[in-house]
């Protein structure tokens, strides 16, 4: 039987990409959330009960915003941090979450809130849909949704991006940030109204048309010269005066006010929820990124009470463990019972509901399989030591941990591949990365017993690693082509992508060692153990110096600066002569400490010599005149005399007895 028969649904689909936050339409917004998961809610005697699903998340975020916004004064630190791997669903749960608070509508002017909270089906959706009528009675909200990489301009801090969307959503204008910033400044000084007044005198259309057009900077420049001719005589003197020019960067606390003085004239009744995506990767590692993120937190904390709340995302928690690191800094500006993570269960639910979803009738060969198979899976496949039945049947060919290591290595991919960051595109989440490996990999058309192994992961994720690590491939590529070593190749695969978790602080005694790399290339559950012909394949490489080693971190694919310095290293040549010198000092140092060999109470001195083949022969180390000593002769022996065969035939001679 071939896989693809295995589910309910056509697994070998088109999987639709990474949820991005500029893709607004209400066709969009229909399509995305007619997909939308949320896992939780799971009853008891499920296998995930008492976990933390989706709904959990949702119903405890929405019901500490509510219970923060009845503190007296309001919130002092009104954000939340929703955290989880690439690909965990968390930019989903974000953007649907925040649109939803905007009140955004669907092709068929129905509410996206209405379909959003019809996607959870679970026996507990009644708390869910209590949780978010608590927050909607309580404020009238409004929101702006977008991804920091997408709307940034160059090095600015995040607070600058938020008030250009902030000024966008209450109908500001949307083409001139520098026109926007002096419409508030006219609202401040109570010109507005006279403003747009002149707007349609002098332009015969209304402000509302008008700040759209391209031309925008020059309109607005000749109303004010109307407006303040003592300002601006000629028309376009506003313009010019503006043009090329750099204001003072905005702080924080400028752009909090700036914030709630939009909120006070445009929109006095609602609460705003400005959410962001991808926050973490933008602030990772820049100390003024963070710092400025810390001090928007507190500013509008501080400046509005509640009336506006920061939503963020991050493939990382804050918690103790990354004290030390730039996020680690975020934890006390984002209080503990607002942070989500999403974490595997999650991930494992969605993939099983979306896509590994068996069919009844077909589940009865793979419970069979388990059965004859079991003993296999458990001693040679990747973390497998417990699993169950039932876990085999629900996300077979996958592993358990299977999704945790690839979640692990495509954030990776994400944080640390400099290649990657400027591609989102090269890395896939875990339902596209699953759709690929069944279409284009062929794996639905192989038979059930089959598992995915991570030489298979890399054909998909493969190029978003690093150039150097790509050059090193290609030479390993064609080595084994020549040696005509398939399994050698895969194990480079692996190991390419094995070695991203070394310097991982979760990972940091995870070392990749022969006995890993084995049991992610375990390939049918039916094989015997392919431990040993992958510990000489990866040897192999070893020699050729394609792979380095070291016995905290394992195997690693060799850079070319690797490469060169062992090429170089191997190529030193030490005279005989000096070798044999070093080898006597340090003999002569550790006999010399040698105690007395003692036999039935009587001590017996030891007698040391050295030989040294085409060199020194029996050369004293530690001498004795008494009698009966025991003597040991040290020999240093080339090492192609150290061939087994060659060393067993010359240890029969008497000499070397």
């Amino acid at each position: 039987m071939k896989i693809f028969e295995l589910f309910r649904s056509d697994v070998t689909r088109d999987i639709p990409p990474v949820v991005y936050f500029h893709e607004q339409s209400p066709e969009k917004l229909k399509d995305e959330v007619r997909e939308y998961i949320v896992t939780g809610g799971w009853p008891v005697g499920h296998l995930h009960h008492g976990k933390k699903g989706i709904h959990e998340h949702y119903v405890r975020l929405l019901t500490n915003i509510v219970r923060e916004l009845g503190k007296t004064g309001g919130p002092e630190l009104p954000a939340a941090w929703i955290s989880g791997f690439y690909g965990s669903g968390k930019s989903s749960f974000a953007k649907l979450l925040g649109l939803a608070l905007d009140d955004r509508r669907l092709p068929d002017g129905s509410r996206l809130a209405d379909a959003w909270l019809a996607r959870d089906t679970s026996t507990a959706a009644p708390e869910l849909h209590a949780a978010w009528k608590a927050l909607t009675t309580k404020v009238d909200p409004i929101a702006v949704v977008f991804d920091i990489g997408g709307v940034s301009r160059g090095d600015e801090h995040i607070h600058a991006a938020v008030v250009r969307q902030v000024q966008v959503r209450l109908g500001y204008c949307d083409k001139e940030p520098m026109v926007a910033d002096y419409e508030l400044k006219l609202e401040r000084d109570g010109h507005y109204p006279a403003f747009e007044a002149r707007v349609q005198q002098v332009l015969g259309k209304p402000w509302a048309e008008v700040r759209s057009t391209h031309m925008v900077e020059d309109k607005f420049s000749t109303v004010l010269h109307h407006m303040f001719p003592g300002l601006y005589p000629e028309p376009l003197d506003w313009v010019n005066a503006h043009s090329g020019q750099h204001a003072s960067p905005l702080s924080a606390d400028d752009a909090a006010r700036a914030i709630a003085d939009m909120l006070a004239r445009r929109a006095p009744s609602k609460t705003l929820f400005i959410v962001i995506d991808e926050v973490s990767q933008y602030i990772f590692q820049d100390q003024t990124r963070m710092l400025a993120m810390q001090s928007l937190v507190s500013a509008l904390g501080q400046r509005l009470r509640g009336r506006a709340w920061l939503l963020v995302t991050g493939q990382q928690q804050l918690d103790d463990q990354n004290d030390g690191q730039i996020l680690g800094k975020m934890k006390d500006r984002f209080p503990p019972s607002l942070r989500v993570h999403l974490d595997t269960v999650n991930i494992l639910d969605v993939v099983h509901r979306r896509l590994l979803h068996k069919n009844p009738a077909r589940e009865a060969g793979l419970r069979a399989l388990y059965d004859r198979h079991s003993s296999n899976l458990r001693l040679f496949a990747y973390q497998a030591d417990d699993i169950t039945q039932d876990e085999f049947v629900d996300i077979y060919p996958l592993l358990p941990g299977h999704i945790d290591l690839i979640m692990k290595i495509t954030s990776a991919l994400r944080t640390r591949s400099r290649r990657s960051q400027g591609d989102d595109h090269a890395i896939r989440g875990l339902l596209q990365l699953l759709g690929e490996l069944f279409r284009a990999q062929g794996l639905a058309e192989d038979e059930v017993g089959t598992l995915i192994t991570l030489d298979r992961i890399f054909e998909v994720q493969g190029s978003a690693l690093d150039i150097d690590v790509q050059q090193t491939l290609e030479r390993i590529w064609r080595f084994c082509d020549k040696a005509k070593n398939k399994l050698a190749a895969r194990c480079a695969k692996a190991v390419a992508l094995l070695e991203l978790l070394q310097g991982d602080e979760e990972n940091k005694g995870v070392a990749t060692d022969t006995k890993l790399v084995a049991r992610c290339l375990y390939a049918d559950l039916r094989h015997d153990d392919n431990e040993p012909a992958v510990r000489e394949a990866l040897e192999l490489l070893r020699r050729e110096n394609l792979l380095g080693y070291s016995e905290r971190r394992g195997y690693k694919i060799q850079s070319s600066a690797g490469q060169d310095w062992e090429t170089e290293r191997r190529n030193i040549t030490v005279p005989q002569e000096d070798r044999v010198a070093s080898i006597r000092e340090a003999l002569d140092v550790l006999v010399g400490d040698a105690g007395t060999a003692h036999l039935q109470g009587r001590g017996f001195p030891w007698l040391g010599l050295f030989t040294a083949e085409h060199g020194l022969d029996q050369q004293p180390l530690k001498t004795s005149r008494e009698e009966a000593p025991v003597t040991v002769d040290f020999r240093f022996v080339p090492v192609a005399a150290q061939e087994p065969a060659t060393w067993i035939h010359r240890s029969s001679e008497a000499t070397r007895w």
